[in-house]
């Protein structure tokens, strides 16, 4: 079997295949319909020459050449349609195109009929090349008409390529590469025909080349197919480049071989008797070893630069998004940068807002989260291309997508994602050169969403740290307590307004200096923060300034971060208002709680007093009676002594002193408290229950203040139970402290309240002060315990008190 129809059958094998592949790739465009055509047609030509080898006599071989030719004169007419159909998705075709190309088709049918005619294919003679069966050519001889054959092939076929090379720099993007790939394609193939069946009859006077004409369609399928099934063309320029590098370097390499070679030759061949098979390895070697360097140093220097320059560009772009600290200077920069570099336009960048993107610099300008731009970017989390939507639109979605783009004026638009989140897009317009985005701009696009991406998360923390620097320095001068701040080497770097008004100094006479400049006691807590770490002293500090003393709560701590000090601050308010309306208060409460005593105690009194009246009455009449006078001594004394242990109670309670701390049995306290309290509940029905741990708890603490709380608690568990109830007492004692918890069944409270049952003045009863349970509360921080309360509405509540036993 001859290798020539061996090789033309892979090739008409090839063309179907590759037509086929580029019409499924996108059937509903023009371009690769009439691809799909032109590729058939060189595989019937390709085919038509096999006939041609495997001719055995004249006449076949006559009769052959004329159907090659035949299906050869349909092969311009065919290349015309097919250039017609580029530069866009489907171009619409003038009246005076469309007649062009059925002209065309109208003159290949013309040759049709005159291929058969004497004039163009005067005799066929069949050169025998060897003794093998089948192994001969056939030689023709053209007539006056195969001229006119010729011309008319060169002529459509050129007018076709100028056409072609028009069309290329009005088509803008992807299709101006699109129509120099196919414009390369034809034009090598179409030198290939021309010099092997058109012009090598007449300079080389045989016609044995033309069975190697068809192999131009392998050449022009692959480079053409390539362009247009190809979303993402490589730019034409750096084909070119990349085609030079090899040519250059293959010529380099051979050259260098060869002189090599001859050098080795000539200094060997009187020595060695194989001195040429040890030249051609000595130069084999040496070329071997200079292809790695003087590939890289070739392709740094043909192919290197555009690359080197995109690196540059990465690099430009990831320095200048670093250090922004707005949308518009980031917009600026960006813009700057992409539009000299690929010479567009426009830039833009969208931001991501409540209900749709807007343009940085113009915020009327938004992108919708309903629109198919901004759904598909989210899907897809790909770049959108112009081109390639043009060069597809298969479904209505990617018109719309198209539509979108343009309508933005845009060549693409990029997704910025972070935290899997689409926060921006952005995008670039039409190049001046109307030149498409290539394999390695692409991929520098890719590199700058990357880099937007970080920018943007950079901006937010930046915004986030201003707004909250902003923020945080306006409500440290607008504080109502002073704050002391001190880096790490102990200089004062916060010194806030109210600090100003409560130490005396200026904050720009003490920011920068050290702690010490400070008055007491100041220095003198910062000094313990330092060397303590913390500052909590549950006593407020005594102040003189300007003659008048003031009282502060101060607290501090230090800054630790992976265990070492940054920091440390000082916080203290003026409570000198509030120890004042504390005293007033208490004496208020006293007085209230006075009242509620003196109502029970008066109570106590009366059932004496009955039983005293009862003997007093009987006495005129049994006074004669020794047991009688007896039982009415006994009531009498046993009751006077009960009236005078209430009264004393009253006098000693009601009586105006400073805390008394000493040494009491706490149950001792809880019981006489109950003492006061139980007549008060008598005609309610609520139930006491006591709980303690041990019949005898000592703690050091003023008893009378004790009871002043104790008795303003139960009063409230009395208030809030409605109809009937329970109140538990309860006491635990451990080993420095002891807890102890009133709990009532109640009504209970809103957790907003609880928040609120401290404050001074604050009430929920129609009737109260407020004043109550902070007089409580002063009480138990001045015996350095703690107090809270939980409740839960139409449950109860229980009050928790925590008191250190002292020494």
């Amino acid at each position: 079997m001859n290798i020539t129809s061996i090789l033309l059958g892979l090739a008409a094998i090839l063309d179907i295949v590759v037509g086929i592949l580029v019409y499924f790739k996108n059937r509903f465009r023009m371009a690769n319909i009439y691809f799909m055509i032109f590729c058939l047609n060189l595989a019937l030509w390709c085919i038509s020459v096999i006939l041609i080898i495997y001719s055995k006599t004249v006449k076949a071989a006559d009769l052959n050449i004329r159907i090659a030719f035949l299906i050869g004169a349909f092969l311009p007419p065919n290349f015309y349609a097919f250039q017609k159909s580029l530069g866009g998705f489907n171009p619409s075709l003038s009246r005076r195109e469309k007649n062009e190309i059925r002209c065309l088709y109208l003159i290949a049918l013309i040759f049709s009929f005159m291929i058969f005619s004497k004039k163009f294919l005067k005799e066929v003679i069949l050169i025998k090349l060897g003794e093998e069966p089948f192994h001969s050519l056939p030689e023709a001889k053209y007539g006056f008409l195969f001229i006119l054959y010729v011309i008319y092939c060169l002529l459509i076929m050129s007018y076709g390529l100028i056409q072609l090379r028009k069309k290329k720099d009005k088509s803008p993007g992807i299709f101006r590469t699109e129509i120099q790939y196919v414009f390369l394609g034809i034009l090598l193939g179409t030198i290939i025909v021309t010099f092997t069946n058109l012009l090598a009859p007449y300079i080389w006077k045989t016609t044995l080349l033309s069975q190697f004409a068809p192999f131009s369609s392998t050449v022009m399928i692959f480079i053409i197919g390539y362009a247009i099934a190809r979303y993402k063309i490589m730019s034409f320029s750096a084909v070119i480049e990349r085609t030079k590098f090899y040519f250059i370097l293959s010529s380099l390499l051979s050259f260098i071989y060869f002189i090599c070679w001859l050098s080795f030759l000539s200094a060997f061949r009187f020595i060695f008797p194989d001195a040429q098979i040890i030249s051609m390895v000595i130069a084999g070697f040496i070329a071997i070893l200079l292809f790695v360097p003087l590939a890289s140093y070739l392709e740094e220097k043909i192919v290197g630069l555009k690359e080197e320059e995109l690196r540059e560009m990465e690099e430009k772009v990831f320095y200048a998004l670093s250090g922004i600290s707005s949308f518009n200077e980031l917009n600026e920069k960006l813009s700057s940068l992409i539009q000299k570099f690929f010479g567009v336009k426009n830039v833009k960048v969208f931001i991501k807002d409540e209900n749709y993107f807007y343009n940085i610099m113009d915020k009327n300008e938004i992108i919708h989260f309903t629109n198919p731009v901004v759904q598909t970017l989210k899907r897809k989390g790909d770049i959108l291309w112009r081109d390639e939507l043009e060069r597809r639109q298969t479904y209505p979605l990617e018109m719309q997508l198209l539509k979108e783009i343009r309508r933005y004026n845009l060549y693409f638009m990029a997704p910025i994602f972070f935290k899997n989140e689409l926060v921006a897009i952005w995008g670039c317009g039409e190049k001046y050169m109307k030149e498409p985005y290539y394999a390695k701009e692409i991929d520098l696009v890719a590199s700058i969403s990357r880099y937007l991406a970080s920018a943007l998360e950079n901006l937010e923390l930046y915004n986030n740290l201003s707004k909250t620097k902003i923020f945080q320095e306006t409500l440290l001068e607008n504080l109502a307590d002073g704050i002391i701040g001190l880096n790490e080497e102990g200089e004062i770097v916060i010194f806030n307004r109210e600090a100003e008004r409560l130490v005396g100094l200026s904050k720009k006479d003490v920011i920068g200096r050290k702690w010490n400049i400070l008055p007491y006691p100041f220095n003198n807590c910062l000094e313990k923060i330092q060397k303590e770490k913390v500052f909590y002293p549950v006593d407020p500090v005594k102040y003189q300034k300007n003659g008048n003393e003031i009282f502060l709560r101060i607290r501090g701590s230090s800054f630790l971060r992976d265990e070492e000090i940054k920091g440390y601050l000082l916080i203290f308010s003026d409570i000198t208002h509030i120890k004042q309306l504390e005293e007033e208060v208490r004496r208020a409460e006293k007085l209230a709680s006075i009242g509620v005593m003196a109502a029970g105690i008066a109570h106590e009194i009366k059932n004496p007093l009955v039983s005293i009246k009862t003997f007093a009455q009987l006495l005129p009449e049994k006074f004669m009676d020794k047991d009688f006078r007896d039982s009415f001594t006994s009531v009498a004394i046993r009751e006077i002594d009960r009236i005078n242990n209430l009264i004393e109670q009253l006098l000693t309670f009601a009586r105006r002193r400073p805390t008394n701390f000493q040494k009491v049995n706490l149950i001792d306290v809880l019981k006489s408290t109950l003492l006061i309290f139980l007549p008060q509940i008598e005609n309610k029905k609520i139930d006491v229950e006591e709980d303690y741990s041990s019949p005898s708890i000592s703690i050091k603490a003023d008893p009378e203040k004790l009871k002043q709380a104790f008795l303003n608690i139960l009063i409230n568990s009395k208030e809030a139970i409605e109809k009937e109830g329970k109140i538990v007492i309860s006491v635990r004692e451990e080993e420095d402290k002891v807890k102890m918890w009133i709990k009532d069944n109640g009504k209970g409270m809103k957790k907003e309240i609880i928040n609120k049952i401290f404050d001074p003045f604050f009430t929920t009863k129609p009737k109260g002060t407020g004043l109550g349970l902070s007089i409580v509360a002063g009480i138990i921080n001045d015996h350095k315990g703690r107090i809270s309360v939980e409740s839960e509405e139409n449950k109860g509540t229980t009050v928790y008190i925590e008191l250190p036993k002292g020494e």
